[in-house]
């Protein structure tokens, strides 16, 4: 095997101080490493263990990531740590390619050495002081037990919970990972439970999940959406549990337990009802459960009817649905009928009886109940659902080729639905030919009358634009991107014009460039760097893209983000 010496990129640069001094920390703590040519993946043992995986060339790194949740300056200090790791390892930049083998951490070298005596000793002190360590014992060592005990896993999951909490009761952002990571591995208890017939313990983890999760989500940031991951996996184990268990005396309390979580609205209200109204309605839409189902659906349309916010108004509508699809399972049609009727002012209700309408071929009836539901739904400013309404009346008009209607309402909806153009080629499909011209200067005067102007911003329309494109009137269409001295509006229909319009489209690309690397930023230069790429391929594009590559390097001579982005390019 040829030895060849490699060194990796510079890479200071692309960390923080701290991140880079909190780094060394790390180093030792560099785990699973598997190498390659140009590459590496490990772990790295912090307050949990995270996953990294970095890559390079010659010039650059291709990819630099880690699982943990750092969103701050630069990258974290885990991969920094890596990249020192790497640079320690002289005998690796020799090695091509080579999977090494690992000498072992200084700390497990010390924990194999120690005697069981001395292990615990040290486990039963620092455990008394650790919560994440108590909780970590509990989640891999907890006694199984072999009935229902949800309380018992309430207790670990709360732990995980507080123990992450701000003096506030607040979890933020970056702690996030570390609960989910933990109670991610109760979840995978519950699992491992299921898989071995324990079918008693692994609903009492999965329940007691769910119950805490719900609790705890509205006091932490879970924009990563792990949290409500979880529950959503609880729920999908509950429902395994209860079809696997072949235990009646265990489907019931399951079914009674999922029972008292549908009274609880925090799950809708923060998006995680999916789960369990799917297992909930499906299970309590057959026997023996439609006669407690329909009782429970009957108590909570009474308790939303009357109620004036978005939530009891969404929550009311979902078990009116549900509260159909039961009636029609019992075959009580006419029940279902006079609930459709009674509340007509709901949009999925009317839809049904839009449908019903449909099949029975009274288009003008549909029509006009289609007609009620966009009053309704204007009145109410609900412009999601009036467009759905408009779409549907589209539809029936074009299949009843109801051609003096159509023409109006596709005119309409393009005009009131910004890049829409299926709304647009309908209209013109309701024109003569000999009449499109001035229709079409029409339509183009509405939306150059609707743009709005002013001394500070030009507002380009991407209407105007598609309707050039549309009609091929290209001269039209550069004039409109050229009054926009906007890059992404340059990108973006610069393959519209350049065989027309080459050398015009170089100086728009020049000052628009120029306009936006004023702004900085490594996915601005990441940007930049696109942006000249295309301005090369234009017809003698690249001498002017190349020069304005050295002009900008020039100009920001303090950027190193900007030059090490920049500067390989065109080489």
């Amino acid at each position: 095997m040829t030895k060849a010496k490699k060194t990796l990129p510079p890479y200071e640069h692309l960390f923080s101080a701290q991140s880079l001094k909190r780094a060394y920390e790390y180093v030792n703590y560099v785990e699973n490493v598997q190498f390659s040519q140009n590459g590496i993946s490990c772990k790295v043992e912090g307050s949990y263990p995270y996953k990294v995986k970095i890559a390079w060339n010659d010039n650059d790194y291709t990819e630099l990531s880690c699982t943990c949740p750092y969103d701050y300056e630069g990258y974290c200090k885990h991969i920094a740590a890596v990249l020192m790791y790497i640079e320690e390892e002289e005998e690796f930049l020799e090695i091509p390619t080579t999977t090494k083998k690992q000498k072992k951490p200084e700390w497990k070298q010390i924990i194999e050495k120690l005697s069981k005596e001395e292990l615990q000793a040290f486990l039963i002190e620092y455990a008394a002081d650790d919560e994440s360590l108590i909780n970590t014992i509990m989640i891999k060592y907890a006694t199984p037990i072999d009935r229902v005990d949800i309380q018992k896993y309430k207790k670990i999951v709360n732990n995980i919970f507080s123990s992450a909490s701000d003096d506030f009761g607040f979890i933020h952002y970056q702690d996030v990972y570390g609960v989910s990571h933990l109670i991610s591995n109760l979840s995978d208890k519950a699992i491992s439970a299921r898989e071995k017939a324990k079918f008693e313990e692994s609903f009492s983890i999965s329940a007691a999940m769910c119950e805490v999760c719900i609790d705890y989500i509205q006091n932490l940031d879970d924009s990563s959406g792990w949290i409500g991951g979880l529950i959503y996996d609880a729920f999908r184990n509950i429902e395994n549990v209860f079809h696997e268990c072949k235990n009646e005396t265990l489907e019931n309390l399951i079914f009674e337990w999922l029972s008292k979580q549908m009274k609880n609205p925090d799950y809708s209200d923060y998006g995680c009802d999916e789960g369990l109204e799917s297992i909930y309605f499906e299970l309590g839409n057959n026997p023996p459960y439609t006669e407690s189902t329909s009782r429970f659906i009957d108590e909570q349309l009474s308790q939303y009817e009357k109620g004036t916010d978005w939530s009891s108004k969404h929550r009311y509508n979902e078990f009116l649905m549900q509260k159909l699809v039961l009636l029609e399972k019992q075959e009580k049609t006419e029940e279902a009928q006079l609930l459709i009727e009674k509340n007509l002012q709901l949009s999925d209700i009317r839809k049904i009886k839009v449908n019903q309408l449909l099949e029975q071929k009274d288009f003008f009836k549909a029509t006009e109940c289609i007609k009620e539901g966009i009053r309704i739904s204007e009145q109410e400013n609900l412009a999601g659902v009036t467009r759905n309404w408009n779409n549907l009346l589209l539809q029936i008009y074009q299949e009843q080729n109801m051609q003096y209607e159509l023409h109006y309402l596709a005119r309409s909806m393009f005009l009131n639905h910004s890049d829409s153009m299926e709304y647009y080629r309908i209209y013109k499909r309701t024109v003569e030919k000999a009449k499109w011209s001035a229709e079409l200067s029409s339509i183009i005067d509405e939306l150059k009358k609707r743009r709005k102007t002013n001394a500070w911003h030009y507002h380009f329309s991407y209407d105007l634009a598609n309707i050039y494109i549309e009609e091929e009137m290209w001269g039209e269409l550069f004039i409109e991107v050229k009054d926009a001295n906007d890059i992404s509006v340059t990108s973006r229909y610069a393959k519209y014009l350049q065989d027309g319009f080459s050398s015009q489209l170089i100086d728009i690309y020049r000052d628009s460039i120029v306009k936006y690397a004023q702004r900085t930023g490594r996915n601005i230069y990441e940007d930049t760097k696109k942006y000249l790429k295309e301005m090369s391929k234009l017809k003698n594009g690249l001498f002017a893209a190349k020069a304005l590559k050295e002009e900008l390097l020039n100009t920001y001579k303090n950027r190193p983000a900007m030059k090490e982005i920049l500067a390989p390019l065109f080489r």
